[in-house]
């Protein structure tokens, strides 16, 4: 399902995530990642060269400009559909979600040994540097706001009882950074309709998290709907036997009863 080159990227730990991520989108696409890569190292230099120039003001200032203004990078205003979330797409487009802008930006900033950091806030992906104290960046507008500000922000994404915590701005590893990707993309190809390129992004999640029922049971799910009964069976019953006590049990056993005898191959 996953080639042994992205297996062995999805299980290394110093693996560079926006690479990881670019080949994935590669193998879903059928799409050669060499010019993809040149793209990104070229971008590298550039930057450095410009920051090599500089004489005065900060070198964020300088990546953001350089990312939004020369580059053209901007949002997608449908940045929830698997085009804005695939790096192939991303790139040649130039726009994208606000997680791929955020871990494009990341890749750059680390390249130039710029602090900036993405933070662990529910279903949105969001940048602060110690060089803005009080600040968050949103990748998808392109502008700092106010930290006081990012409490609405969570009550406008999960409802006006919620309030700020801690772990909202966690920073996020590299793996947690993939994985917040990987789970955007997953969520928009299954949106799209795109199911096999679905389990395969969840195959890939299963990689980074072995034995982790919940992404079993999502793999699950998307493989009863392509009718690959067999493995379907086998991921719902996984989660069902490791979390008995989950109110959807009762709903999955159904599923699973109601599955047809014959199944189709997965590939």
């Amino acid at each position: 399902m996953l080639s042994a080159d992205l297996k062995a990227r999805l299980g290394a730990r110093g693996a560079k995530p926006v690479m990881t991520a670019l080949h994935l989108a590669g193998e879903l696409s059928q799409t050669d990642v060499r010019a993809f890569e040149g793209c990104l190292l070229s971008w590298r230099d550039q930057l450095s060269l410009r920051l090599g120039q500089q004489t005065k003001g900060q070198p964020l200032d300088a990546l953001l400009d350089f990312f939004y203004q020369e580059l053209a990078f901007h949002g997608d205003n449908s940045h929830f559909t698997s085009q804005g979330c695939l790096l192939t797409s991303v790139i040649r487009e130039r726009r994208g979600s606000a997680t791929a802008l955020g871990l494009l930006l990341l890749y750059l900033a680390e390249g130039q040994g710029i602090a900036l950091d993405a933070i662990d806030f529910p279903g949105y992906l969001l940048l602060t540097s110690p060089t803005r104290p009080g600040a968050f960046f949103d990748p998808l507008s392109g502008f700092w706001h106010p930290m006081a500000e990012l409490e609405l922000w969570l009550r406008g994404l999960r409802g006006n009882w919620q309030r700020l915590k801690h772990q909202h701005t966690e920073p996020l590893d590299n793996q947690g950074l993939l994985l917040r990707l990987l789970k955007a993309t997953k969520g928009a190809l299954t949106r799209d309709g795109r199911l096999m390129e679905a389990v395969k992004v969840t195959q890939a999640m299963v990689e980074m998290t072995p034995n982790d029922p919940y992404l079993i049971r999502d793999r699950g799910y998307l493989l009863a709907e392509l009718n690959c009964v067999a493995p379907a069976r086998d991921d719902l019953r996984y989660f069902v036997e490791h979390c008995p006590d989950d109110p959807a049990c009762a709903l999955l056993k159904n599923k699973m009863k109601a599955l047809p005898t014959d199944s189709a191959t997965l590939h």
